[in-house]
């Protein structure tokens, strides 16, 4: 298929650890652009009893402490706005005979998600055109509260990494310069495939996210 758009994707996230429980985790992101609490989530272990322990910048100060107590499977969120982080460790969980997986995500003060932008930029070729839904497909949405006045279906012969509620940008390959459209996915088909169970492509449906 012959493609004239490209499909922009700047990843976001606000996970800071993630992994098997280990005596000191591994961290994904030390510093934070801006102040967040964090939240801490165990789940998958055999007791999913032990702590978090964080070590980082607070207000400005290093070495600043703070424990996360878990006694289940459950998440709690903290109550210090860190902006770097030097070290993450944890006690009683990497010592369970199975150990749980540990997640450190940065947080606002009621433990919604705070996402940074990565740095990275990926393109991928893709169609791109309005569709209008009709029948089962718009009352599915309309079930789960979402209307729009225009949706838009995308699909590429490539792997695209994207998930329901992602954010992306659509270039114009005919006109680099023009300035792009930001969507967010509202769902994702299942993936194209060929003789052998090979994925070769994704489509998707989308909604503009900006004006």
């Amino acid at each position: 298929m012959a493609y004239d758009q490209a499909l922009r994707l700047v990843t976001q996230s606000n996970i800071i650890v993630q992994g098997v429980a280990a005596a000191s985790m591994s961290i994904l992101k030390s510093s934070l652009p801006w102040a967040a609490k964090v939240k801490g989530t165990i789940s998958g272990g055999s007791q999913n009893t032990g702590k978090i322990i964080l070590t980082g910048t607070v207000g400005g100060v290093a070495g600043i402490i703070e424990e996360l107590t878990f006694t289940q499977a459950m998440w709690v969120l903290g109550s210090k706005l860190f902006t770097a982080f030097s070290s993450i460790a944890t006690t009683g969980l990497a010592d369970e005979a199975t150990k749980p997986t540990v997640k450190v995500e940065a947080c606002d003060s009621v433990g919604n998600p705070k996402y940074w932008q990565n740095t990275a930029e990926d393109y991928y070729a893709c169609s791109f055109k309005p569709v209008q839904l009709s029948g089962s497909g718009a009352y599915r949405f309309l079930a789960e509260g979402k209307t729009a006045n225009q949706l838009y279906l995308c699909k590429s012969d490539e792997d695209i990494p994207i998930a329901s509620g992602s954010k992306f940008s659509i270039d114009d390959l005919n006109d680099p310069e023009g300035e792009p459209m930001v969507f967010e996915v509202w769902s994702i088909d299942t993936p194209i495939m060929k003789s052998g169970g090979l994925k070769v492509g994704i489509s998707f449906l989308a909604v503009r996210a900006s004006a």
